[in-house]
C-alpha cells in the first residue's frame, strides 16, 4: 500500500474516530470495511475484530431485520434507507447507561443506511 493511501486511511480514521456518532462502512461483499471509535464505545466490540466481518457476524440478532435488508438495497440497487428505533425494534444492539449505573438501557437510534457513490462526480 502506498504511503499516499496509507494516509488517506489514517485521516479518513481520524475524522470518523472524531465523530460523536457511530459510523460503519460495509464493502460491496457485505464485510466492515470502517468501524469507528464511537461504535467500538457503544457495542464493546474493537474495529480491529469487527474488520472484514459482516453484520451477523458481528451482531447475530441481526439476521432478517430492517438494517440488513436496507445494507443489501445500498449494495445491489444503490437505495437508501433511515431506520428509527421507534419504528424498527431491532436495530444495532447498543446500549447506553440507565437511571441506575447497572441498569443499562437501550439506546435510541436513528440507522442511516446510503451507499457510496466512489469515483462519481
Amino acid at each position: 500500500m502506498s504511503r499516499r493511501i496509507m494516509a488517506a486511511d489514517s485521516i479518513l480514521q481520524s475524522l470518523t474516530d472524531a465523530s460523536e456518532m457511530g459510523m460503519v462502512l460495509i464493502d460491496s461483499a457485505g464485510r466492515v470495511g470502517l468501524w469507528n471509535a464511537w461504535m467500538t464505545r457503544a457495542s464493546g466490540i474493537d474495529a480491529t475484530w469487527a474488520m472484514g466481518c459482516g453484520l451477523v457476524e458481528i451482531f447475530p440478532d441481526l439476521a432478517g431485520t430492517r438494517i440488513l435488508q436496507s445494507v443489501d438495497q445500498a449494495l445491489n440497487a444503490g437505495l437508501s434507507a433511515m431506520l428509527s428505533s421507534s419504528l424498527n425494534k431491532k436495530l444495532f444492539p447498543l446500549l447506553r447507561e440507565g437511571r441506575t449505573p447497572d441498569h443499562p438501557e437501550p439506546m435510541h437510534q436513528i440507522v442511516v443506511v446510503k451507499p457510496l457513490e466512489i469515483g462519481r462526480a
